[in-house]
């Protein structure tokens, strides 16, 4: 009899036979299709897993050089696709310093090797997308305004990729010491993980610090290693589920020079480079005018750090400076109209900054004119041996008023015309308008830093501060007689600072033995002068170093000349100064905003085994990247039509060649490199 028959009175309470049939078929299903989904997600992640483990971080070395404070690094990753069958993306990423120029970067792929070399940034885009067109491997280095570096690619099955970039800095003294910091980040675990910095200076290295996890060893008086080397189980100990991201960092002095112009080092082709600073000299008084946004965007962390910068600050004054504060939001809102004494006001100027709340709308622009017209009407008598200082705390975004930024820097630059201020800019958060504040700085002689949230707030304000508040000499102007020197950097400089220190690079005349060397500023007794006669001679330096003076004036000119582009007004002085940038970008191979990185092929003939160009740094005799630990030779492509490589920008995007080259010399890939 069949049980699963119709009822067909539809009246019944009870389910009839026919329903509870219908009912169990509908649960079965429900189950099957619950045990696929369960099946496909547990195949999926096993998949995913597989995958991941497919990856193998074989190597990350960090070498760094640093000679007479210029620093050259480079970073080398090879990663592995251990899977047999399908190919695998990788990625190469990298954090940079934010005054640093990429100088190269090279890598290596399936067996081929490809390099860079800098254009102009429109010829380079140009030539970029002529050999995508034609099929051919491409890549393009830009800076994007940011200071991370990434790649991106697919490698065939069983193979690897090895990459090495290069970039370049002068090592800033700040606070009576010099610092030095790189990203350590390689992306997962690494089996062959280095990283060493070799900090040499003819003058002498002390006063060195590091990372608590860095060990150092003296060489000399002149030369000090710093390396950090864990093992795989220390950096699983020390990772994040975004890899070891952390930061080696060093810190280091150099002996002072008794000659009175400062430390000179020359190179054997008459580049020179000189290191002026004031150790012990007294610091002249300020008056101080801080401008404070209180806006509605200024709320929650950022207020809170603006509280603490106040605090930070005005308990740092010395006895002998004169400060006031104003407030800017909807309206401007005077603490103190006239300078006082900090000696006798600071504990109320902090009481008030403890009160700061943020709401209303943002008039930027009222608030810098306010502050700036504070200092212009400061009694001149009393004023005659102080160095005026404006600081403004923000976060830089217009609201209200004047919302135009050219409007607001012109604005700024007329009511500051003929006067000896220092803008200084303080900004805060994530949305930071930098750009604006960066403007406002370096048309005004002064210096513009971020804050950003972290536990080390207060921290990043001291040493804001403390770069500003200890001036020692001002207006000073560093000159070499005329038939001595062909070229240099800035020579003109508006302060310098307790601590600080002023860089000037540059070529001598050929056949110059001497240069007399004058340095003059004013300080708390009215102006100084300094002389000396400085050889030409080249510096020795221990261990046949040799200091990088051509590419340190090269790197100062660029970015004085960048930088003039904000200072300036004049369109026909701006072109000028940007085709000079220009021009010594693509003399040294650097990446700047002007320039770009064409990377192509290295079409080679042989084993194979390719080189990567630009490997290692030297360090007393040089390291080739080949033959470093734990680098294997690349193999070559043996099959003519192997998996083809595909490589993406930092997006995600990705392209395949339409069509099958050559193995021998093309890969059939397009890549693309961005600093984004």
């Amino acid at each position: 009899m069949n049980r699963c028959t119709t009822n067909k009175t539809g009246v019944s309470s009870v389910p009839s036979a026919s329903d509870f049939c219908l009912i169990v078929k509908m649960g079965v299903l429900r189950a099957l299709l619950l045990l696929l989904v369960v099946a496909a997600a547990s195949a999926a992640l096993v998949k995913r897993q597989d995958s991941e483990e497919a990856i193998v971080y074989k190597l990350f070395h960090v070498d760094s050089l640093v000679v007479s404070r210029y620093a050259v690094t480079s970073i080398t990753s090879v990663v592995q696709n251990s899977d047999p069958e399908q190919s695998k993306e990788l990625e190469f990423r990298m954090q940079l310093p934010e005054t640093a120029f990429i100088s190269n970067f090279s890598m290596s792929v399936n067996g081929r090797t490809y390099y860079g070399v800098a254009k102009e940034k429109a010829e380079a885009e140009q030539e970029f997308e002529e050999r995508i067109s034609a099929g051919e491997n491409a890549g393009l280095v830009q800076s994007r305004g940011s200071e991370v570096f990434s790649i991106r690619i697919n490698t065939a099955a069983d193979s690897e990729a090895a990459f090495v970039l290069k970039y370049e800095e002068l090592i800033v003294r700040r606070r009576s010491k010099y610092s030095y910091s790189v990203n350590l980040n390689p992306g997962s675990v690494v089996n062959d993980f280095q990283a060493r910095v070799r900090v040499v200076d003819p003058q002498g290295v002390v006063e060195t610090a590091a990372s608590d996890f860095v060990s150092s060893q003296r060489l000399s008086d002149t030369e000090v290693v710093f390396s950090y080397q864990p093992s795989a189980d220390q950096q699983r100990e020390d990772s994040t589920e975004y890899g070891l991201g952390r930061d080696l960092d060093i810190e280091f002095d150099v002996t002072p020079t008794s000659v009175s112009v400062g430390e000179f080092v020359v190179d054997s082709n008459c580049y020179f480079a000189q290191f002026f600073s004031k150790t012990g000299a007294e610091a002249v008084p300020v008056d101080l005018v801080f401008v404070i946004d209180v806006s509605g965007s200024m709320s929650g962390t950022k207020i809170a750090q603006t509280r603490e910068a106040l605090e930070t600050i005005i308990n740092q004054l010395r006895d002998t400076d004169r400060f006031t504060m104003l407030t800017f939001s909807t309206n401007v809102r005077y603490w103190r109209e006239d300078l006082v004494s900090a000696s006798e006001y600071r504990l109320e100027g902090v009481e008030f900054a403890q009160s700061l709340l943020a709401n209303g709308g943002t008039n930027f622009n009222a608030g810098l004119l306010d502050g700036i017209e504070v200092l212009k009407g400061r009694d001149e008598s009393a004023s005659q041996s102080r160095i005026p200082l404006l600081v403004v705390l923000t976060d830089g975004e217009p609201t209200q008023g004047v919302t135009d930024e050219d409007k607001i820097v012109a604005n700024a630059r007329e009511a500051l015309t003929g006067t000896s201020i220092s803008l200084n800019c303080l900004g805060f958060g994530q949305n930071l308008n930098f750009q604006l504040l960066e403007r406002l700085a370096l048309q005004n002689d002064g210096i513009v830093r971020t804050i950003y949230e972290g536990d080390d707030a207060a921290e990043q304000l001291e040493g804001f501060f403390d770069e500003i508040s200890t001036p020692v000499l001002q207006n000073i102007k560093i000159s070499y007689d005329d038939n001595s020197v062909k070229t240099s950097s800035a020579t003109e400089f508006p302060l310098l600072f307790e601590g600080g220190e002023i860089v000037v690079a540059g070529q001598c005349n050929k056949d110059t033995q001497n240069i007399d060397v004058e340095v003059v500023g004013t300080g708390t007794d009215g102006q100084v002068s300094f002389t000396a006669e400085i050889s030409t001679n080249p510096t020795s330096i221990v261990g046949d170093y040799s200091p990088s003076t051509e590419r340190l004036q090269a790197y100062l000119l660029i970015q004085q000349l960048l930088n003039s582009r904000l200072a300036s007004t004049d369109q026909s002085e701006i072109n000028a100064n940007l085709l000079k940038a220009l021009d010594l970008s693509l003399k040294y191979n650097f990446v700047t905003e002007l320039t770009s990185l064409i990377v192509v092929e290295e079409i080679c003939s042989g084993s194979g085994n390719e080189t990567l160009i630009g490997g290692g740094n030297d360090f007393g005799g040089g390291e080739d990247f080949a033959n470093s630990p734990g680098v294997s030779s690349l193999p070559p492509q043996s099959n003519p039509n192997p998996d083809q490589p595909k490589i993406s920008s930092g997006s995600g995007e990705s392209s395949e060649s339409p069509t099958a080259l050559s193995s021998s010399v093309l890969f059939a890939a397009l890549f693309h490199l961005l600093l984004c």
